[in-house]
């Protein structure tokens, strides 16, 4: 394990988040980046995971990959660059423009939360619907039920 994280690598998948300027500097980072992660340890992982959350750039064009070491968040890059359907371990967007609010896993300390805001704000309401569709197929249950 990582002394200081308690993360052990091919054991719990960690986020790697790629931001970009545009669609094709998206790619040619993902890319870039999947090529690195080719020749790195797998102990190099947690600190470049970390890195790309916390230090880099957030630009409008963004993708994170959900992987348990190099070679699967490599991979995972790979069928991003190659504009595969997303899976459950890859995520796209572009976050021009919008608010999002995010409850934290506080919810169990506050049961019912965002009850009052599904029932009388309908643009919360149909947020809530439209992540709850895109979830229920990789959660098996309804996120805002």
């Amino acid at each position: 394990p990582r002394p200081d994280t308690g993360w052990t690598p091919g054991r719990r998948p960690l986020p790697l988040v790629v931001s970009a300027r545009s669609p094709q500097a998206l790619k040619q980072l993902a890319a870039g980046t999947a090529e690195r992660l080719r020749a790195a340890r797998p102990e190099e992982f947690y600190d470049l995971a970390h890195t790309s959350t916390v230090r880099r750039s957030a630009h409008p064009h963004r993708a994170a990959v959900m992987a348990a070491g190099p070679e699967d968040a490599a991979r995972q890059l790979d069928r991003l660059v190659a504009g595969e359907p997303a899976s459950g371990a890859i995520v796209r967007g572009d976050a021009r423009g919008g608010t999002v609010f995010v409850f934290s896993g506080n919810a169990s300390q506050w049961p019912g939360m965002a009850a009052d805001l599904l029932e009388h704000e309908p643009v919360f309401r149909a947020a809530a619907e439209e992540a709850d569709a895109a979830l229920a197929p990789h959660l098996g249950w309804s996120v805002a039920k």
